[in-house]
């Protein structure tokens, strides 16, 4: 088919419920986690699907046109129409938590689209916690830090923690 944003949306809803129909997986344990154009469909399917408790975005632009904007100029806005946009799905996620991982290099999708996405949370009393990674770029984020990579692994763990009792 054609690409789309919803068309893509509709294949992460698909293996998510592939993914609840194992038996190994706890479907009260579900996160999501996206890298880049992974991370704005992943905000998108943690917003539209209640079962995901928690949200792992690295990398992801705010939105569409801005980061049209971004490499594009003006044109940007021309280019990019809005729908299914990281800011406004993050901001529906209610009592769910989200981290929001960036490089501090990342010269494809600018930090200030993690800013955004963290304004966005914050306005809505999203609980969302900021990582920005000094000297990271785009693609090599999670990939050569230890620290990094713990600091989502620590996340996950509390956020995905068994309910007592």
């Amino acid at each position: 088919g054609r690409f789309s944003r919803r068309g893509l949306l509709a294949d992460a809803k698909a293996a998510l419920e592939d993914l609840q129909r194992r038996p190994a997986i706890d479907p009260d344990r579900i996160a999501v986690y996206g890298v880049s154009l992974g991370g704005v469909l992943g905000l998108a399917l943690a917003a539209e699907r209640q079962e995901v408790r928690a949200a792992v975005s690295l990398a992801a632009f705010s939105s569409w046109s801005r980061i049209a904007r971004d490499h594009f100029g003006w044109l940007g806005w021309l280019l990019a129409r809005p729908g299914l946009d990281a800011d406004e799905s993050i901001s529906r996620l209610g009592a769910r938590p989200a981290l929001i991982v960036h490089g501090g290099l990342d010269d494809i999708v600018p930090p200030s689209h993690a800013e955004r996405l963290k304004a966005s949370a914050d306005a809505a009393g999203v609980a969302a916690e900021l990582l920005l990674v000094p000297g990271a770029g785009h693609n090599d984020l999670a990939i050569g830090d230890p620290e990094t990579q713990a600091r989502i692994v620590e996340f996950l763990r509390r956020c995905l923690a068994p309910a007592p009792g």
